[in-house]
């Protein structure tokens, strides 16, 4: 039984237009939902994660090669594991700054374009090209200089102390997706994260969490595999194999996590604003004629 055009269905009711109930979601059906958006956007989103992550990784290479540091690097990791050098050599923070902020940042560049494959999958169509650049319109700049603003303040906060940059992350994590959807510019995109993301906080730590945990797991699994079938590597090679297989995990768990806050974003607004009512109509009307 389906709900009459224009009216959701009753909180019980099964059947729903999308991929995931426009009603209130429990942090599983979050989970199960933003691996439904992965699946189904895999070969879009993965590959621009990968190509993300493989850019963190050689950044990283690059400034230590540059500085005849790779080795010292190898060196240096492998004596703070056995529990031994604590200082850290110059070029092995700015290296590790610089992959840093590629890689926040393109965890925030993934949640706002993500958001738009994870609104239609809310509705129950496919994301085309038209949809994409509907969106994008006219929003690159901004996306942009969000995902470099938050990006960066992040970066910086975990560089410090690593709480900052996690209650950087936990307030402004909605602001490329607002940018991107709602059309707004930096300031506004700001605001309206801290306060949709109030309340959600907690669950989108701990989902973020469960994202990295599984991205870190599986890359120490695939970096053991692939030594073991490579055998011993010298510095600079081992270290780009392992920003490739950084890369490959990346393809799955950044766009897994990337997912995940975007359809937190639509829930937030769902809970908040009602979104929930405007997304059933939207899926009930017919889509515009190509």
């Amino acid at each position: 039984m389906t709900a009459p055009y224009g009216r959701m269905p009753d909180a019980g009711q099964q059947h729903w237009p999308g991929a995931f109930p426009l009603r209130p979601l429990a942090a599983g059906e979050v989970m199960s939902a933003g691996l439904s958006v992965v699946r189904k956007h895999y070969w879009t989103l993965g590959p621009l994660a990968f190509v993300l992550s493989l850019a963190s990784g050689l950044a990283q290479w690059g400034v230590l090669a540059a500085d005849g540091s790779v080795a010292s690097y190898s060196d240096w990791l492998a004596s703070v594991l056995e529990g031994g050098q604590s200082t850290i050599p110059g070029a092995i923070i700015v290296s590790t700054a610089v992959s840093l902020l590629i890689s926040v940042c393109s965890v925030m560049l993934l949640i706002g374009l993500t958001t738009v494959f994870a609104g239609q999958d809310a509705i129950g169509r496919p994301t085309t090209g038209a949809d994409l650049r509907h969106r994008l319109a006219g929003r690159w700049p901004v996306l942009l200089l969000a995902t470099v603003a938050v990006g960066a303040a992040m970066m910086i906060g975990l560089t410090l102390l690593v709480v900052p940059g996690v209650l950087v992350y936990l307030g402004w994590a909605f602001a490329t997706p607002v940018v991107v959807m709602e059309r707004a510019d930096l300031s506004t995109a700001l605001r309206r994260s801290v306060l949709l993301t109030t309340g959600n906080r907690g669950r989108l730590l701990g989902l973020s969490l469960l994202a990295l945990l599984a991205g870190n797991l599986a890359s120490a699994l695939l970096s053991t595999v692939v030594a073991s079938a490579f055998g011993t590597l010298n510095a600079d090679t081992a270290m780009i194999v392992s920003a490739v297989v950084a890369a490959v995990v990346a393809s799955f768990a950044t766009t897994w996590q990337a997912a995940m806050v975007a359809v937190l974003y639509i829930d937030a607004r769902i809970r908040r604003e009602r979104l929930g009512e405007a997304l059933w109509t939207a899926a009930h009307i017919p889509p515009p004629a190509p």
